[in-house]
């Protein structure tokens, strides 16, 4: 509710613009690019203002005190806020022995950091890389490592819960570069 593209992202970047001002995503075109896309988004956001929407909503769940924090500074009531967070296992008390890869297991996605990755990894050649995950940047990155000739990356779609077991036994260490505002982060719990 306090961003009509609901990322605060424009392009590969962070574009929070202060409190109250839903226009700028049409003069920034926030939304795809688009303006047209831009101008529903705003005003989709500017009638939930003037409705009132968000003032009959009881209680907003917030999954960190960061996202808490950011409603309160955007004028949502402290009170109407409650923070649970995510639920996550326990790491069991055997640690494995750390692998030799350098780890990327999210959502191929621009707000997840994939390209900021990628044109890091290029450069990481010295290491091998395991960029597992699915999304609508599959194509991107997969078209990356062809014209960039990275044969140290390896990609790898989507897996299951048990398979990112066997992806993190593989990982020396696993890159979480998020451009975005990430509510509370899954890959890092």
């Amino acid at each position: 509710p306090m961003c009509p593209n609901h990322s605060f992202i424009l392009g590969e970047t962070m574009a929070e613009t202060k409190l109250n001002r839903p226009y700028k995503c049409v003069l920034n075109k926030c939304i795809n690019n688009s303006f047209a896309q831009s101008v529903v988004g705003t005003a989709e956001a500017y009638y939930y203002r003037a409705r009132g929407i968000w003032k009959n909503i009881d209680r907003f769940i917030a999954p960190s005190e960061f996202t808490k924090n950011k409603l309160v500074e955007y004028g949502f009531p402290d009170e109407k806020i409650r923070k649970i967070m995510y639920p996550s296992a326990l790491a069991s008390t055997y640690l494995s022995p750390l692998g030799k890869k350098i780890v990327y297991l999210s959502r191929l996605h621009v707000e997840r950091g994939i390209r900021v990755f990628m044109r890091a990894a290029k450069d990481l050649w010295q290491y091998q890389v395991l960029v597992v995950g699915s999304g609508p940047e599959e194509a991107w990155v997969d078209q990356f490592i062809k014209e960039n000739k990275l044969t140290h990356v390896e990609r790898r779609g989507w897996v299951s819960r048990a398979e990112k077991e066997a992806v993190l036994a593989e990982a020396r260490v696993v890159v979480a570069p998020a451009i975005f505002y990430d509510l509370c982060s899954l890959t890092i719990l």
